[in-house]
Formats: C-alpha cells, sequence, structure tokens
C-alpha cells in the first residue's frame, strides 16, 4: 500500500496504517477534484457552443431585416417585432429616452398600469446575445433605450400584446350584455326538480296547448246551475278554469 511503513512494534504498525489511510484520502481527493475539473470544461464548452449557435442564428435573423432608415449621430434604432399588426415597427430615438414613450411616439401602445415597473403589464423581451438565451425580460416603462453590446438595433419583442388583444376583445363581447350569463339559471327552486336544462316539454293534449278548458261546472256558461242569477262558483262567471293537466302552461314535464 502506498505511504505503508512499518517501523517495529504495535504503535509502529498503527502509525504506518494510519499513513496509508490518509494516502489514500489524498489519491481519492485528486481524483475526485480531476473529475469535477473535467466536468466544468465540458459544461464550459457546451455553454460556450450554444451561445455561439444562438447568436449566429439572431446575427442571421438580423441581417434579414430591412433597414430603410438613416440615423444622425448617436441615435439608436428601437426595433419593434411581433407587433399586433403584423410588421415590425422602426423608431428612432436617442440613448436614455423611455421604451414605452417611444412606442407610444410611433403609435405602438403598449400595455400599461403601475409606470413603475412593478405590475409587470408592460412586460416586454429585449434581444441580448450577451443573456442566455439570446434576449431578457423588461419592463418598458422602467427600461431606456440602449444598445445591446454586438448588435447594432435594440430589438423588442412585444408580441404579448396580441395575447392581450384577443383577450380584450373577448371581453368587450361579453359585456355587451353583461347579464346575458345569467339567462340560464333557474330563479325559482323546486325540490328534487331537474335543472330547466335538462327538463324536455309536451304541448298538452287536453287543452290544446292553451292552458285552459270549459268550466265542468257550468259547461262553459259561468252561470250556477242552481241560481242563474248567480255565477258559477268554480269559474267565478268566467267559464273557464285552468287545465290540471299542465297547471295552464299549455305544455307538460316528460
Amino acid at each position: 500500500r502506498a505511504g505503508l511503513e512499518w517501523h517495529g512494534g504495535d504503535g509502529g504498525m498503527q502509525l504506518a496504517r494510519a499513513r496509508g489511510r490518509d494516502g489514500g484520502e489524498a489519491l481519492r481527493g485528486r481524483r475526485r477534484g480531476a473529475l469535477c475539473a473535467a466536468a466544468r470544461s465540458a459544461e464550459g464548452e457546451s455553454a460556450g457552443e450554444h451561445n455561439a449557435s444562438g447568436g449566429e442564428a439572431r446575427a442571421a435573423s438580423s441581417q434579414k431585416r430591412e433597414k430603410n432608415y438613416e440615423l444622425r449621430e448617436g441615435q439608436v434604432a428601437v426595433r419593434f417585432i411581433n407587433t399586433p399588426a403584423g410588421p415590425d415597427v422602426v423608431a428612432l430615438a436617442d440613448p436614455g429616452d423611455n421604451v414605452m414613450e417611444v412606442g407610444d411616439q410611433v403609435g405602438l401602445e403598449i400595455p400599461r398600469s403601475c409606470r413603475t415597473g412593478l405590475c409587470g403589464a408592460c412586460t416586454c423581451n429585449m434581444e441580448d446575445p450577451n443573456w442566455p438565451g439570446g434576449s431578457s425580460l423588461i419592463r418598458a416603462c422602467s427600461t431606456v433605450v440602449t444598445l445591446p453590446e454586438g448588435c447594432d438595433e435594440m430589438v423588442i419583442d412585444v408580441r404579448r400584446m396580441k395575447a392581450k388583444q384577443a383577450l380584450k376583445k373577448v371581453r368587450n363581447v361579453a359585456m355587451q350584455d353583461p347579464f346575458s350569463r345569467f339567462d340560464k339559471i333557474d330563479t325559482q327552486y323546486v325540490a328534487g326538480a331537474l335543472p330547466r336544462s335538462m327538463i324536455t316539454r309536451k304541448q298538452c293534449a287536453t287543452c290544446s296547448s292553451q292552458g285552459i278548458i270549459l268550466c265542468e261546472d257550468c259547461e262553459g256558461t259561468g252561470v250556477s246551475e242552481v241560481d242563474p242569477t248567480y255565477d258559477c262558483q268554480l269559474c267565478l262567471g268566467r267559464g273557464t278554469i285552468r287545465c290540471a293537466e299542465c297547471q295552464g302552461e299549455g305544455s307538460r314535464k316528460i
């Protein structure tokens, strides 16, 4: 064994064993350190390749974008992509300008609420090759115009505006008649009855769907048979009574 020496006697043997254990632990420690270093190196190479490939893809994408504008000295081109209308919107701004105000100047109203960056209503993505994945989250209300390192434009992705506008349309349709959602709700409770949406009805054949029938006592005359000077006590002189089969509704539940 590495580091194993015997100097005679029990004490010498114990000392030799201790030295052997210490040597083995040191060797295992060196091996673990070498493995960790190799793993870190592999991760670094993988991350570098990923960032490099992402940077190449973003560079190819930026080359395809039309740049039909002329910048003054010191100006920055702010490009808004994935707008609700579809085409990119480009604004020329000065470094330090507010991104939300720049969007307002070109007719792109980014959603907003608190204007302090806390609520997240104005969340956008900004292309930045220095961030993992090539983009970073920003709050338009509290972000100033700046040119990321390695970019020739400040590119703001406003794709969230499409989803918010679609949701707004749905809410507007629903709010045209806010009480329409209660149309199918039962307003009367009947113990053991099925919900109204599950009940089917059939026309009443007894009253021919009229809900009324001729009075059985006076046969529709409205006069009492006992004393013609008095009205019929059943129909009270009307000559008709409510149909008992459909309870005057003209249809029956089945």
